[in-house]
This record gives C-alpha cells, structure tokens and sequence, in this order.
C-alpha cells in the first residue's frame, strides 16, 4: 500500500469533499502511520522531532474568530452590508437529526463548529502543541490580512473534481 511508504499525508479539501478524508484517515490507520497537519506549520513538523506522533493544535494568536465577525471586518473593509439570512439552532439541530446518512453529517459538522464552536471552546493545557509557539519564527498571515489581499489582488476562483 503506498500509504505505508509516506511518512507524511497533506489532505486539504473543502465542504462538502473534506467528507473524502474518512477514507484517507483510515487507510492511513490501516497503514499505521498517522501525522495530520496544516501547510507550512506542516512541513515544519514534518521534520520536528518535538511533534512526533503528537497532534498539533493550530490556533494562531489573532486568527481565532466567529463567523459574524469574520463577516463584520469583511463589510467594514467593503464598505457593503452582506444579507444574512439566520437559521434557527433548534432547525439545524432537526436537519441534522432528520435527514438520512451520510447527507447530515456536513449539516451536523457545520452546527459543531459555526453554533457550538467545539473546534474552538476548550482551553489548552501545559502538555499541547500549538503551532504558532512551536514556531514563533514563521510569520503567518493573519485573517485580516488576507482579507485586504483578497481586496487588493484577489485570488482566482479553484475548481476540485474527483474521479
């Protein structure tokens, strides 16, 4: 299995595809040789003795933020007012009780972290890795910084297709 061979896995795939990582996850279980990360914090780590066989956990230090007000500093740099349209806690809890396997877990993930902000709302001990301090060097870029590059010089749209 090639998977055995890899020391190292980058997955990165956007909603609805990131569902396609299940299956990479667990091949790489099965392979028995597991390492998830992000970007350059990633390659980082991927030569890092200190993370070995540990989880990172990537909050850097102002890029943690609510969608509201990701969506406020986006207005305010735009000058606009964006339409929002508020779906009700109580009616994305039922989609995702309601709807059959597999089409609500996206409902079920997007609830976990936009309304409950389980990604987000637990407190760090002594003991965890996170990449920024891991790293204090590498100088990411900042939420608000990318969105005055997608002002600026905005990026062309991507497309993904899968086979």
């Amino acid at each position: 299995m090639a998977l055995q061979q890899a020391d190292v896995v980058i997955s990165t795939l956007a909603v609805p595809q990131h569902l396609e990582q299940f299956k990479i996850i667990k091949a790489m279980k099965e392979a028995g040789n597991i390492k998830e990360d992000v970007a350059a914090y990633t390659v980082k780590a991927s030569t890092d003795s200190r993370v070995a066989n540990r989880v990172i956990i990537y909050r850097p230090t102002g890029n943690i933020t609510s969608q509201l007000d990701l969506i406020a500093l986006w207005e305010k740099k735009t000058c606009r007012t964006l339409k929002r349209s508020h779906v009700p806690e109580d009616e994305i809890i039922k989609l995702s009780e309601n709807l059959p396997f597999p089409e609500n877990i996206p409902v079920a993930i997007l609830h976990n972290i936009f309304i409950k902000g389980d990604q987000m709302s637990f407190e760090l001990t002594e003991d965890d890795l996170e990449a920024s301090k891991l790293y204090p060097d590498h100088k990411y870029t900042s939420v608000d910084n990318l969105l005055d590059i997608c002002l600026v010089d905005p990026p062309k749209p991507k497309l993904a297709a899968f086979a």
